[in-house]
């Protein structure tokens, strides 16, 4: 039969895959991390004003923002974009109280 003499290509599963990514796309991955977890503030927010169990999951996870919000500009700016994408019915204190979180 045909192809009967051939080697199986070893197949590769996702470690394999980031083993072959070149270091130009290490570097733009890791210079990346930090714009999408700030970026991600909000949506958590979001999500939080509508199932308020998640406030302090949210507010572990964002300890970094929430210790820079103690700067008056950094906070209201925290709070417009966790405001931002809320509904009407959303409860926006949960949104204060991430950024007010105190460890």
């Amino acid at each position: 039969m045909p192809g009967m003499d051939e080697q199986p290509k070893p197949r590769g599963g996702p470690l394999y895959w980031l083993k072959r990514r070149s270091r130009r796309f290490w570097l733009i991955a890791t210079a990346l991390l930090p714009v999408f977890y700030v970026a991600s503030f909000g949506p958590v927010c979001w999500c939080a004003a509508r199932q308020p169990l998640l406030t302090v999951p949210a507010a572990y996870a964002y300890w970094p923002l929430t210790k820079a919000a103690r700067a008056a500009h950094v906070r209201s700016r925290l709070h417009a974009y966790g405001d931002m994408g809320a509904r009407g019915d959303a409860d926006l204190d949960i949104i204060t109280k991430i950024v007010r979180f105190d460890f």
